[in-house]
């Protein structure tokens, strides 16, 4: 299987190219101003340096969030209009899937938390092991109740903001103190191994919980 996933649920535009589990091609990097022009040209880009023609795609595979209204709007429509004209099938994951997968192996609880703004956070938990397994859907918490509700996992923080908030609120939680982004890649790697269904384009759409004006910190 030949795969393109697309994220652009935070300030990265995140595209790798995969065949049968080998990544061919990829990139990450910050989204510039007009990430609407310039995300398809950044997709052939990708294409061309896998020597793969996008008809030669068997599927694509999308981010879902949360994060950016503005960027999940952004790679929606792409991956819409690229799938119907290239007749391709499409797979929405879960952006917070591809922040825990690397875990999944060495925790057997873990928390992804992401900065939803207005004093509120992203707070997804996962089920580690062979294939990652979400426990209940995202949703949005106060950050200390979030942290005392699953005080049993290990936290993923995006951004350092978060983290160290986090820390202040409770210091004695286990936690990852590196910076974490959201890689297509990764989304590719969850999608193969999970065996995701694919999502008719009329029903594809993005993880919206908050309101259309609230989106992850730049």
């Amino acid at each position: 299987m030949t795969l393109l996933g697309i994220d652009t649920s935070t300030e990265f535009i995140s595209l790798a190219l995969t065949r049968n589990g080998r990544r061919l091609a990829g990139l990450n990097r910050r989204s510039p101003h007009g990430t609407s022009r310039s995300l398809v040209p950044l997709i052939k880009r990708v294409c061309d340096r896998a020597g793969v023609l996008p008809e030669k795609l068997d599927a694509l595979v999308v981010g879902a969030g949360p994060g950016s209204f503005t960027g999940l709007r952004i790679s929606f429509a792409a991956v819409k209009a690229l799938a119907l004209v290239l007749g391709k099938p499409v797979a929405s994951v879960g952006s917070f899937f591809a922040i825990a997968w690397p875990f999944r192996q060495r925790h057997k609880k873990i928390a992804v938390v992401g900065d939803a703004r207005r004093g509120l956070v992203y707070g997804a938990v996962f089920k580690g092991g062979e294939i990652l397994k979400p426990v209940g859907k995202v949703a949005l918490y106060e950050l200390g109740e979030f942290l005392t509700a699953h005080r049993d996992c290990y936290f993923i923080f995006c951004g350092q903001d978060i983290r160290d908030a986090a820390l202040k609120c409770r210091a004695g939680i286990a936690c990852y103190r590196g910076q974490v982004r959201v890689r297509a890649d990764r989304l590719l790697e969850y999608a193969g191994a999970a065996g995701l269904p694919y999502t008719a384009i009329k029903d594809l759409e993005p993880l919206y919980i908050h309101p259309k004006t609230c989106q992850i910190r730049k």
